[in-house]
């Protein structure tokens, strides 16, 4: 009982557990098997789960609200300013060290 799971008190659960972690090590066992693999696939606390049970747990199918995932609009470049005082949109800070400041005595 490696991950803390005990499935002998259900014995369709237990058989149910133990296929799905067959097909997992027969689905490692195929992938660590390609020619050029650079990377190992192995077993973890997530091997007797099936792929849904998979995406159900970590909400993989659960709209993301993201960066990565929402589409940015990008103004055309002829809309753009020449140039643009950063200091006074209160987008970035003063420096702290400088050249000045290395001259200063």
């Amino acid at each position: 009982m490696q991950h803390g799971r005990d499935y002998t008190p259900n014995r369709d659960q237990y058989n149910l557990r133990f296929n799905v972690f067959k097909q997992s090590v027969d689905e490692i066992d195929s992938i660590n098997e390609r020619p050029n693999q650079t990377w190992e696939a192995g077993l973890n606390e997530y091997s007797d789960m099936t792929w849904a049970e998979f995406k159900a747990h970590f909400k993989l199918d659960a709209p993301q609200n993201c960066s990565a995932t929402n589409t940015v609009k990008i103004a055309p470049a002829n809309d753009l300013p020449k140039s643009v005082d950063w200091r006074t949109k209160n987008v970035v800070t003063p420096g702290m060290f400088t050249i000045q400041s290395l001259t200063k005595s």
